[in-house]
């Protein structure tokens, strides 16, 4: 389906082929198995993925795909300007996008953005994943291209369960647990999602009550909750210590999809106080301890290896990522702004402790007053501005030492600025509870404030 060409492919240039299932069953798993395949890399001449979710954002969406093609951030402005570049790079060229995660059952927002890669080369492929057949539809899958993932069966069910939960046990402790462990499958209803959560639960579980208490728990009168979060993940969360939950409700931060860098992420936590020293180990330890324990819970995923130095990085299923802003949604926020003032309507921004804010362009406008922000703890920055404006960083930077006094971390990270912090104004030092600065990447800044060193 995905490579196989027909006579019919020869006069269609984009065949559309969709993936529907729940969420939780496994969708983007075997997507991304098919997108890595190395027939799959030497079919088509170019590979893009691109994460939708919702709400739908055609312009972002564009943008994402355009990196893609170019690889590096476009430095472009204006949807057609960037619909046109984008048709000019996929001319003649046999492609494979990935939207995965889409929900908008609007056709509208679909049509000009297949118009821009309506140049590609016949054999050209769209692969959808999402959890409507509707979905599908819109999108101009035909029925014999809609591939309707079901739930795995329960032996299935079973080997990816016992492959977690009965890791290094002896063959006398799984045959003692096995009863209770089968029922526990039953539960999860073929989702391979929910089999991994509690698979990794269970695997720190050594007695026969301890499961039983799991089989047992109210969670599972929850049939679902909003987003799509179900008992599994609850079961999960509320076994973890305190600290531990304070650790993963801060992974919503981030936006879906995202690559999360394991040591960035634990200064993160360090400097919000999650993380405390404990019997001679040291904070980074500990946070190194406390991520591989929600890594082993399957709260993590798709781990990665870049740079000289072998940083890892991570990404959250979408379902565990609804699940850690189901927990802190009038907690943290993500904000994308591009240039141009909107009215703030949600009345609930006072309560906002962690925040993301990603500008697409110059001349940005903080979507809020900053003195209602007087309480942030996080303040993250990703900008798409490109070019050596000065007055553009310098006005972010006073902007945060005006007001955001409460700040314990700062990312500043000049490689998601599009450009180098040149200068650290004196009045930094009003951040007081400041713990984490990030400025990699600004080789250029020579001397830091007194202030910062007090």
């Amino acid at each position: 389906m995905l490579m196989c060409e027909s006579s019919e492919d020869q006069t269609r240039a984009l065949r559309i082929i969709s993936v529907v299932g729940m969420g939780g069953i496994g969708k983007t798993t075997l997507t991304r198995l098919a997108f890595n395949d190395a027939q799959v890399k030497s079919h088509f001449e170019k590979r893009i993925w691109v994460c939708v979710s919702d709400p739908f954002e055609e312009e972002r969406i564009c943008i994402e795909i355009l990196e893609s093609l170019l690889g590096e951030k476009p430095n472009l402005v204006g949807k057609n300007n960037i619909q046109e570049k984008i048709s000019e790079l996929v001319f003649g060229k046999k492609i494979l996008l990935v939207i995965d995660d889409a929900w908008t059952e609007d056709s509208s927002n679909w049509e000009q953005l297949k118009g821009s890669l309506k140049n590609s080369c016949p054999g050209s492929r769209i692969l959808v994943t999402t959890r409507k057949e509707m979905v599908g539809k819109v999108m101009g899958s035909r029925a014999t291209d809609m591939f309707m993932l079901r739930r795995l069966s329960e032996d299935k069910c079973w080997s990816l369960f016992c492959h977690l939960a009965f890791f290094e046990r002896t063959r006398v402790e799984c045959e003692k647990l096995e009863d209770v462990g089968r029922k526990i499958v039953e539960r999860c209803k073929g989702l391979p999602l929910a089999v991994k959560t509690l698979g990794g639960l269970l695997r720190f579980k050594t007695e026969e009550h301890e499961w039983q208490s799991i089989l047992e728990s109210k969670m599972w009168e929850i049939e679902e909750v909003e987003k799509g979060i179900f008992p599994p993940l609850l079961l999960s969360y509320y076994d973890l210590t305190p600290p531990l939950r304070q650790c993963f409700s801060y992974c919503a931060i981030f936006p879906k999809d995202c690559l999360i860098e394991k040591d960035h992420l634990i200064k993160l936590w360090m400097a919000q106080g999650f993380v405390k020293e404990a019997q001679n180990k040291g904070m980074e330890i500990i946070g190194e301890e406390y991520f591989n324990v929600l890594a082993m819970r399957s709260l993590f995923q798709d781990f990665q290896k870049f740079g000289g130095n072998e940083n890892i990085y991570c990404k959250m299923h979408d379902i565990v990522h609804d699940f850690a802003l189901f927990l802190t949604e009038k907690e943290f926020l993500l904000i994308e702004i591009d240039g141009v003032k909107k009215p703030w309507k949600d009345p609930c921004f006072k309560t906002i402790r962690h925040s993301m804010l990603m500008f697409e362009r110059e001349g940005f406008a903080f979507p809020i007053p900053l003195d209602n922000w007087k309480k942030l703890r996080s303040l993250l920055i990703n900008s798409n501005v490109r070019g050596d404006s000065t007055s553009y960083k310098e006005n972010l930077v006073n902007s945060v030492m005006d007001h955001l006094t409460c700040l314990r971390a700062l990312d500043l990270n000049a490689n998601k600025l599009r450009g180098q912090i040149m200068k650290l104004p004196d009045k930094i030092g009003k951040l007081a509870h400041l713990r984490y600065l990030n400025l990699s990447g600004s080789g250029d800044l020579k001397v830091l404030p007194e202030a910062i060193c007090d």
